[in-house]
């Protein structure tokens, strides 16, 4: 699987640091803990990549439709096609939030809009 690295502090094999922007190649079914936001899958899809050990899950959403993101250290953020709709929220406030209706979540993300 291919990722586009989208943060600074990726290095590859040789030590060197890879720059953002730059895709790279993963096998299928290698640990991806050291891409954890810093890289979305490269191509139609995206891929939320979390690190396992921490009981992380890959999980492919939808480009177009809302999904919670993991900012790390306990922060979570709702998306929109990968650009952050919300503020920063807790886990517990964000629990549930795949099981909404559309609307609902529209409703939510209004209700928890980022300050501008």
């Amino acid at each position: 699987m291919r990722f586009e690295i989208t943060a600074r502090g990726v290095y590859g094999r040789d030590g060197k640091p890879i720059p953002v922007g730059q895709t790279v190649e993963v096998k299928d079914g290698a640990s991806t803990a050291w891409l954890a936001n810093k890289a979305r899958a490269a191509g139609g899809q995206q891929v939320a990549v979390t690190n396992p050990a921490v009981g992380g899950v890959q999980q492919a959403t939808s480009g177009e439709g809302y999904a919670v993101a993991n900012k790390g250290r306990g922060w979570f953020v709702v998306t929109k096609g990968g650009a952050e709709v919300t503020k920063s929220l807790r886990k517990e406030d964000v629990d549930g939030f795949d099981e909404l209706s559309d609307e609902d979540k529209a409703a939510y993300v209004e209700a928890h809009k980022a300050e501008a």
